[in-house]
């Protein structure tokens, strides 16, 4: 019978232990969304950079490209173009120097001034707000503004 006691005391402890052992409470259901919410606002906006520094790194890559072909226009040309449409139509017969315009990573035209400072012309784009002189235009690499 000794035995049967001690079985039956043990049982009862583990069911003691069940009983107080229900699941988290609201409270602490609370504590782990609200970290679980700041973590992934972390994750997003640490995302959100990266996608934006792509874009600039991408439009850079782009204007670089049409600073070639503008180049390249003025080697065969001896003098810049007026526009950048006229390197998809120059004068003289010469070959296009590029078969379609690029646009930014934003879809904006690309923007091309003649006569810039200390640079014969500037292409640039005017950036996310689609809108220029603003403090977030794409310049070519080590362009000083």
């Amino acid at each position: 019978m000794s035995h049967s006691r001690t079985h039956q005391r043990l049982l009862a402890q583990k069911q003691a232990l069940r009983d107080g052992q229900k699941g988290m409470t609201l409270l602490e259901i609370m504590i782990v969304v609200a970290i679980l919410g700041l973590l992934a606002t972390v994750v997003v906006t640490n995302l959100m950079g990266t996608f934006d520094n792509a874009k600039i790194g991408t439009t850079q890559t782009k204007i670089a490209s049409v600073e070639q072909a503008v180049q390249m226009y003025y080697t065969q040309v001896s003098e810049y173009p007026d526009s950048l449409k006229d390197l998809i139509n120059p004068p003289g017969g010469f070959r296009p120097y590029v078969k379609s315009m690029p646009k930014d990573s934003w879809n904006n035209e690309l923007i091309y001034k003649r006569s810039s400072g200390d640079k014969p012309f500037v292409i640039f784009s005017t950036g996310p707000d689609g809108s220029k002189g603003t403090k977030d235009d794409v310049y070519p690499q080590g362009h000083k503004k």
